[in-house]
């Protein structure tokens, strides 16, 4: 997201995750339970793959928006 905390850490389309602090991503869902342990306020550092790149990011981790309710 425009203005979210990935794109102040630098992240761009198409990178990669790899790694949330020390643990070892594998897949979305793994990205979201790593990321979601991350107290909101505190700073992680990312593994990233950029194409054949491999590079370090530090993320401040901020509260998830709730989601949005459908209008009936």
């Amino acid at each position: 997201l425009q203005g979210g905390p990935a794109n102040a850490a630098g992240i761009q389309p198409g990178d990669v995750v790899t790694r949330v602090g020390d643990r070892t991503i594998a897949d979305a869902r793994e990205l979201v339970d790593a990321v979601g342990a991350v107290k909101p306020g505190d700073e992680v550092k990312l593994g990233v793959q950029r194409r054949a790149q491999a590079l370090d990011v530090t993320l401040r981790v901020a509260q998830r928006p709730a989601p949005r309710r459908e209008q009936p």
